[in-house]
């Protein structure tokens, strides 16, 4: 099982023409948990949608603390991936 990462156009009902980012369950969930979705991951999860706003601003507090190198490569993917969306006007959505 995979979660993807997707900038998604509300307004249009679409994905956005943005690159996703798939990722395993496991992976998944220690992303979001260092983005600080705990209790959704805690409860199994990993479905859900945020502001590209809010998404890039968790990623840039994300990436002050010291991770290894596939999280923060992984957390460089994902900071791309919300100021695309940003610029697109998109929602962050995973699943």
């Amino acid at each position: 099982m995979s979660v993807t990462f997707a900038a998604y156009n509300v307004t249009a009902d679409e994905f956005a023409d943005v690159e996703d980012i798939n990722v395993n369950n496991s992976n998944a969930a220690r992303i979001l948990r260092a983005l600080g979705f705990d209790d959704e991951v805690s409860l199994g999860d990993l479905c859900g949608s945020t502001s590209a706003r809010d998404f890039q601003a968790r990623v840039v507090l994300a990436r002050r603390f010291p991770r290894d190198d596939y999280m923060t490569g992984r957390l460089d993917d994902l900071f791309r991936l919300a100021s695309a969306a940003r610029a697109a006007d998109c929602v962050v959505s995973w699943a």
